[in-house]
Formats: C-alpha cells, structure tokens, sequence
C-alpha cells in the first residue's frame, strides 16, 4: 500500500500521497495508457486528415490537438496534486512519459504529438499570480534525447516541422540536460520504478473458533450436500420395482437407507424375482437355463479330468431345480427347503 505524506498544516488537512506513488505501477501505468489515447487520437486524425483536402489537421496540427487536449480533460490534471512534494514527483513523472514517447523508437508522426503533449502539459501548469500551487520549472532531458528532439524536424513535412521546430524552442531553455540514457541518470532509473500486484487470498483456514462467516458458509455447504444425497437416493429408489416391503411382512424402518449400500430383505428379493418371471419371455428364460446348465456341466467334466472330485452334487441340484416351478429362479426356495438335496439355511 501506499502510505501517506507528512505536512506541516494541522488543521483540516487533506490526506497526502507520498512521492514514490507517482513512480509506481498504479500511476504510470493509468498515465501511459491516458498518453497512449492522446496520441492515438492526434495521430489517427491526421492521417485520415492526409486523404481529405477539406481537413485542416495538415495546415493546423498543433491547434487540433490542443482542441484533443481539452476533449480529453487533460487541461485538468494539475488540479490532481496540489502539495509542492508531489507536485515536483507528479509533473516529472508524467514529462518523462512525454518524453519516452518523443523518443527515436515511435513514429515520427507519434513522436510530435508527444512533443504537443509534453509542451501543452509543462507549460499548463497554473502560474504564481492565480493560484500558491508548486510550479516546476525544467525538463529533465538525457543528452542522447535531446539531440534526437532536435533532428525531429528534419523528418516531418511542413507546416508539422515548423510546429515543431517553434515548440521545441520555446520548451529548449527549460531542459536540464543529464548524461546520456546508457549511464540511467534518472531518478528513479525507469518507470514505473515498482510494481503493485494483488496478494492472493489465504483460502487455509484459521486457527481457533471459527467466524459467523464461515459457520455461515460451512452449514450451507452441508445443506447444499445433503440436498443432492438426497436427490440421488430418490433418483436410486425409483429404479427399484420391488413391491412395498409392508407388504412383505418387514417393518420399515424410520431412517432412510440407501438400497445401494444395504443388502435387500429377502421377501424384497423373492418379490423381484418373481417379477422377473413374469416379465422375461419364457423361451429366453429357457435358453438361459439351457447355456447355465451347459456351463455347469462342463465344470464337471473339467473336475473329472483333472482329479478335483466328480462334482456331481452340483449338477443335479441344478437339474432338479430346472423341473420346479420357476426353473433355475427357484434354486435358492428349493435349497432353502431341501427338496433339492441342500440343507436348509
């Protein structure tokens, strides 16, 4: 965060940011996208004015973007700071900015607009006689720069070049010139000189008691689960066509089960498998039959041959069960009541 200023007046003072803030990323970077609109704007205008012989961008550009100045409420922006400490922070900051753009780097075209700026910026600032603001009073300029500035001209067409060349004399005797950029004179080096990001949120729980908050949050979660338990159990019993377990003679009990989980009451099996029968085709019934006994016999041939016992008990339960009633559906009643040679259960 950044942290406040100190001041000399005790009585109904208005808050102060300390200097550094106009050097880091939560101003810089908001002033060069502002600078980047301004300039876009010039540039964008007189190039669409190069096409059109009734624009008058060609014949008056400085004028034109004065009038983009104003639109854009840039003649505003030195009522932002009013203490001297960061006023002297503000207005080099945003000069510096200025100058980046009027650098070698950009477009000619780009690079004049930034010399609009730089001079509708510096020289706006709010003079002695009509308001007791800190008023700045050079450009602080690395003589690589300002060579560069000077040969501007020479790359422009007229009337821009002569624009330029006027601005560039009246802005000439305010630049305080600094060894060349290689040597990083500025103070600080480069901007924005630190970075601000947001610190991520600390989802690990605290120690101690818990919050109203998270209490809060923690019951509704579990209501949120129980909800969709409870939907998917209902979702699970309406597969089931087994008959009320009443019916049956079971008592049901008062807490709900999953049937999922609990093994089914054994008048609830007998139940469904009866409906089974019912409602499978019987020459499929049969057919089934048929391929199970085939895979029990051939079981037992497999245990003949290979010394594990005749295994013969096993194949004729299962031919007794295929006469009862029901078929291979009733081997479990006819083991129960041992009329298929099982002992009951």
């Amino acid at each position: 965060m950044v942290s406040l200023g100190p001041t000399t007046q005790l009585y109904r003072t208005l808050p102060l940011l300390q200097p550094f803030y106009y050097s880091s990323s939560l101003f810089v970077d908001p002033v060069k996208q502002d600078i980047d609109n301004l300039l876009t704007a010039f540039t964008g205008d007189y190039t669409a004015g190069a096409a059109d012989a009734a624009s008058t961008v060609l014949a008056k550009p400085f004028p034109h973007f004065k009038s983009i100045w104003k639109a854009q409420k840039w003649d505003y922006a030195h009522l932002l700071v009013l203490d001297p400490r960061g006023r002297i922070a503000f207005v080099d900051t945003v000069t510096r900015l200025f100058l980046e753009r009027a650098s070698v780097s950009n477009p000619p075209i780009t690079r004049a607009a930034a010399v609009f700026g730089l001079h509708a910026f510096f020289f706006s600032q709010p003079s002695l006689s009509g308001a007791s603001l800190y008023q700045h009073n050079h450009i602080s300029i690395t003589i690589d720069d300002y060579e560069s500035l000077l040969a501007l001209p020479l790359s422009l067409q007229a009337p821009l070049s002569h624009y330029v060349v006027h601005i560039l004399s009246k802005i000439a005797p305010h630049f305080l010139i600094l060894p060349p950029s290689a040597t990083l004179p500025h103070n600080p080096h480069i901007l924005p000189a630190s970075t601000v990001r947001a610190i991520p949120k600390d989802d690990k729980p605290k120690a101690g008691r818990p919050s109203k908050a998270a209490t809060a949050a923690r019951a509704e979660h579990n209501l949120e689960a129980l909800g969709t338990w409870i939907e998917t159990t209902e979702a699970q019993l309406e597969y089931s066509t087994a008959p009320p377990l009443s019916t049956l003679g079971y008592i049901q009990p008062t807490t709900l089960f999953n049937p999922l989980l609990v093994p089914p009451h054994p008048g609830a099996y007998t139940a469904l498998k009866s409906q089974l029968r019912n409602t499978v085709d019987a020459e499929a019934l049969k057919k089934a039959e048929d391929t199970t006994i085939g895979k029990f016999r051939a079981v037992e041939q497999l245990a003949i041959t290979n010394n594990f016992g005749h295994g013969r008990e096993g194949v004729l339960m299962v031919d007794r069960a295929k006469e009862r009633e029901g078929g291979l559906l009733s081997l479990v009643e006819g083991i129960r009541d041992g009329s298929l040679g099982g002992g009951s259960s």
